[in-house]
């Protein structure tokens, strides 16, 4: 899992370089939140071993490619790694 900054002003892109995850790194991840309104988003939080959490909010035009996002690290976890809700 790679975490960047995001650049732009209208639209959000990736720009540096953060911090980069092992899949198998996550212990745990909760499941999607979509927050309704007009900043509408999608909320996702990872637990990471020896890390924390991250937590990730993906703006409203990118809902879909977030869920997608999202189901594929979740189909790539261990089948021990449970989502939390």
């Amino acid at each position: 899992m790679l975490v960047f900054s995001i650049g732009g002003v209208f639209v959000g892109k990736p720009r540096k370089l953060l911090h980069a995850f092992a899949l198998d790194r996550i212990v745990w991840m909760s499941e999607p939140e979509l927050i309704t309104g007009v900043a509408q988003a999608l909320r996702v939080s990872f637990g990471m071993a020896g890390e924390g959490v991250l937590s990730f909010e993906f703006p409203r035009l990118q809902v879909a490619d977030a869920r997608n996002m999202v189901n594929r690290i979740r189909h790539s976890l261990p089948d021990e790694q449970e989502t939390t809700e």
